[in-house]
């Protein structure tokens, strides 16, 4: 019976254990939002605000919720991937606490891409790369972005569905007709022509300062990086050679172990108590049992 009664009690401290460490696992991760702002997260994820509250929050599914504070959770919806969290400032505020308008809505980021034709030019040569771009889930209204370097020039614009214009080394596309959503695009195709000296130095085309905007938001887009070389490595290479660089736009988050809240940790510890009496229960039938059978055996 002692046998028994120190296999339970290690059993029933390994279950403790295991618990608590599984109770840090399942802290809420979640974005914490100071400012006012447009935020691209994934579905099923938390947002607590700090300084904020949204007073009215229209949901993806067209409900609206009042708060009066910031101390609940917003929980973003599961139904798609993605979406977009609006919050705007209504110019008042509540205990310190800045009033807002927030809106919930479903919605797919914006993806760009460049593919070039060779990964080689030299002094006075030239290659061509065509600029991808996937619309959002609220199309597409402008593109934005600076050219930095002076190694390498861009002329030759041709597209189908943009205008182009040019502002020393900045460039706006501004599409012909409406697009539709969530769609890929080729923008347009560039010439891109080395007119630096023959140095054996490898020269970049980077797209910097990337903006795209649509018709509910805009996003800064990740800088687009080609590295060209001077001189071919073998024959094919500057015929053959394709090279994509896709960036998308990163989410403005922070993202947190978010472990402070009152509430949230009340909750967790009342669902730990309910497991652990549970499993307690489950333990002390299992425990009785085996006493049971020990008394029975030595009867």
């Amino acid at each position: 019976m002692r046998r028994v009664t120190i296999i339970g009690l290690l059993i029933l401290f390994t279950l403790v254990v295991l618990i608590n460490t599984v109770d840090l696992s399942f802290s809420i991760s979640t974005y914490e939002i100071k400012t006012e702002g447009d935020y691209y997260m994934s579905g099923g994820t938390n947002v607590r605000l700090t300084g904020i509250y949204c007073k009215s929050l229209v949901g993806s599914d067209g409900t609206t919720k009042v708060y009066r504070d910031n101390s609940e959770l917003i929980k973003i919806p599961n139904n798609v991937s993605n979406y977009l969290f609006k919050i705007k400032y209504t110019g008042s505020s509540n205990n310190n606490l800045k009033e807002s308008n927030c809106n919930i809505i479903e919605y797919n980021a914006p993806l760009m891409s460049t593919t070039c034709t060779s990964n080689s030019i030299g002094s006075d040569e030239s290659a061509y790369c065509d600029i991808y771009l996937t619309t959002s889930s609220y199309g597409l209204e402008k593109i934005d972005f600076v050219k930095l370097g002076d190694n390498l020039s861009i002329t030759d614009f041709q597209s189908n569905y943009f205008n182009i214009q040019e502002n020393n080394n900045s460039y706006s596309f501004i599409p012909k007709d409406e697009l539709l959503i969530n769609k890929k695009y080729l923008v347009g195709t560039i010439r891109v022509t080395n007119i630096s000296v023959a140095d054996g130095v490898t020269n970049d085309l980077i797209l910097s300062n990337i903006k795209v905007k649509d018709t509910i938001t805009s996003f800064s887009i990740a800088d687009i990086k080609y590295s060209f070389m001077e001189g071919i490595i073998d024959d094919n290479s500057k015929l053959t050679t394709t090279t994509t660089t896709t960036a998308k736009a990163p989410s403005p988050k922070t993202n947190i172990e978010y472990k402070n809240n009152n509430k949230n940790e009340s909750n967790k510890v009342k669902v730990r108590n309910i497991i652990l009496l549970f499993l307690f229960v489950i333990f002390i039938s299992i425990s009785l049992g085996f006493i049971a059978v020990f008394l029975l055996r030595e009867k």
